[in-house]
This record gives C-alpha cells, sequence and structure tokens, in this order.
C-alpha cells in the first residue's frame, strides 16, 4: 500500500473552504509525522513535520524550513510561545538531549541546556513552555519504560530534574501546563497492565496525581490521547475505556473535576480557541471527519474538508475561523 503524502491545510472562514499549502512527499515511515502543529495568528504559525521545521508568515502562502543546522543534532520537539520566540529540543550525537532557542522566529538558534546526567536518556517526547522563563522537558527511557521530568526557570538555560514518571504502560502521550505550578500529564495503557488517564500536578511538576483514570477519578478510562486547555479553568479531553469506547471530557474548574459530554466525540485531535468554539477530528464511525461545536462541546456538527486521499491527523485553530 503506498504512502500518502503529507499536506497542510488552511481555512480562514471556520472550515467552509480550505486550500492545500504545503506537501511533504512520503518517504520512509508516517507514523507521528506531524508532531506539532502552532498558529499564532491569521499570519504566523510553525509546523514540525518528521524531523523538520517549518514557519510561515504570510498565512501559508509559502513555508520555509527553519530547522536548526546543527551538526549531529536530530529534532524531535518544538514549543512557541511567541510568533518570534520558541524553543526545540532533540538528540545530540545520538546520545545527549539539548534545547535550543530562536527569538527571531527561526532565522538564527542560540544553545541553551545539554544533558550532563550520566546514563540518562537524550530523546525527548515532551516540550512545554508557557512564558519567556518557565519551561519543562520530558527525556524518555525507552528500555526502561521511565521518563524524567525536568524544568527551567531561566528561559531554558538550565533545568532541574523534578520526578522519574512511568512511560509504558501506560505510556505518555501529552503534557500540558496551564501555569506555573499547574499542568497535566495524559497517558494511554497500551497493553496494561496499569490504566492510562489524566494526571495533575500543583507543585510545578515535582508529584502528579491521577485525577481521571489511573489509580483514581473517572472509571473505566483507558487512554486519553488529546488534552486542550482554551484557559486556566475550562479543558477538553478526548480518551477510550478500557473496551475502546470514546468519549470526551469537560472541567470548569481547572481540572478539579471532569465530567463526559458529547454524543458524537473528536477521537483523533482537538483544538480550541476559546471556551466555547472547538474542532475536532473523527466520529466513532467515520474517522477521516472534521467537527466543530460552538456550544463547549455540547454538540457537534460535521464541517467539509476536501478529499485529498490522506486522512486528517492534526490540527490548530487561531480562532473561530482560522486554522492551519
Amino acid at each position: 500500500m503506498p504512502l500518502e503524502d503529507f499536506r497542510i491545510m488552511h481555512t480562514a472562514d471556520g472550515g467552509r473552504s480550505w486550500e492545500t499549502q504545503l506537501t511533504v512527499p512520503a518517504t520512509g515511515q508516517l507514523l507521528q509525522i506531524c508532531q506539532n502543529l502552532r498558529g499564532f495568528d491569521a499570519e504566523n504559525a510553525f509546523a514540525l513535520l518528521r524531523d523538520k521545521l517549518y514557519r510561515t508568515t504570510d498565512g501559508g502562502s509559502s513555508w520555509q524550513d527553519i530547522t536548526p543546522s546543527i551538526p549531529g543534532f536530530v529534532l524531535q520537539q518544538m514549543s512557541f510561545i511567541s510568533a518570534g520566540n520558541g524553543w526545540v529540543s532533540g538528540n545530540l550525537n545520538s546520545g545527549t538531549a539539548a534545547v535550543y532557542k530562536t527569538s527571531d522566529a527561526g532565522a538564527t538558534w542560540s544553545a541553551q541546556w545539554r544533558l550532563t546526567d550520566i546514563g540518562l536518556p537524550g530523546d525527548t517526547s515532551e516540550l512545554e513552555f508557557i512564558n519567556a522563563n518557565d519551561g519543562w522537558i520530558l527525556l524518555n527511557n525507552g528500555p526502561e519504560i521511565i521518563a524524567y521530568l525536568y524544568r527551567t526557570t531561566d528561559g531554558g538555560k538550565s533545568f532541574t530534574r523534578l520526578t522519574e514518571i512511568r512511560s509504558g504502560r501506560p505510556y505518555v502521550t501529552g503534557l500540558v501546563f496551564t501555569g506555573e505550578n499547574t499542568g497535566w500529564l495524559t497517558t494511554d495503557h497500551g497493553a496494561g497492565p496499569v490504566a492510562g488517564g489524566i494526571a495533575g500536578t500543583v507543585d510545578g511538576g515535582r508529584t502528579f496525581t491521577y485525577i481521571v483514570g489511573g489509580d483514581g477519578g473517572i472509571d473505566d478510562i483507558g487512554a486519553v490521547d488529546y488534552i486542550a486547555f482554551p484557559s486556566a479553568k475550562t479543558g477538553f479531553a478526548v480518551c477510550s475505556g478500557i473496551e475502546d469506547s470514546i468519549c470526551l471530557l469537560k472541567t470548569e474548574d481547572s481540572g478539579k473535576a471532569w465530567r463526559q459530554i458529547s454524543p458524537v466525540k473528536p477521537r483523533n485531535g482537538i483544538s480550541f480557541p476559546d471556551k466555547d468554539n472547538g474542532f475536532g477530528i473523527g466520529t466513532d464511525f467515520t474517522s477521516n471527519r472534521v467537527l466543530r461545536t460552538q456550544d463547549g462541546g455540547a454538540t457537534w456538527n460535521p464541517i467539509t474538508v476536501p478529499d485529498t486521499g490522506s486522512a486528517p491527523v492534526g490540527l490548530s485553530f487561531i480562532d473561530r475561523q482560522t486554522d492551519f
């Protein structure tokens, strides 16, 4: 079966019409090709495809490859807090984790931090910055199913190791922080034996406690693969039960309590530009369908996306009209 090209498509009218803007030819394995897609306004967006980082400054009419040209560096994650300021992380010389920063939208990159702990892994599974100073990086040690969470408070110049996190059965699927102390770790049970779910921290990542799934909270949750917080109080998460039934969860109290909503559930990705307006990919019956809600997830309606022969794998809405 031939591999499909990867495409970035753009809408400026809430999904009524779409334009293909960037096509990346299929070569090799395409699993997780779209690691991250981040838009800031109608003109500026970034896309991490495999180990290449692309930027547009004209609404997607053109895209430039801004991958750092550093010998031995394989880019794995990105995190941007504005159209000009961001960080990337990856594996350096097949063994060392490294972080680089840009203050000019990727035109130049400066070295920030390099892992010096002997024997720890160099692969980054998550990178999250919430402002110019505070950020987190999760390093994955696959053979030992352990990940190590580090934090910076000086913009990435130095990182302090906070804790160890089990990274296999359940597998880590996401890391989101809504403040300097408050964050969320999502996990997928895989083949077990521990259920996945949502674990929260209120001490900046030093400790995590399951709120959904795991060993507490809502019962029968096996996995949470997507999470979005349009505000510090309101959040949404796509989850699946032990028997693979899909559900959409919502919190309106900063994650203290979550409830199941919506009879039609996005299952392959969500993006909420605000607490009322959201977009998602897939239902229980049609995995390629893109859905829209205008009432905070209570009801969803399909929107038309051109058939390109490729299934949607990610979306990033800047507001209720504009998406990359």
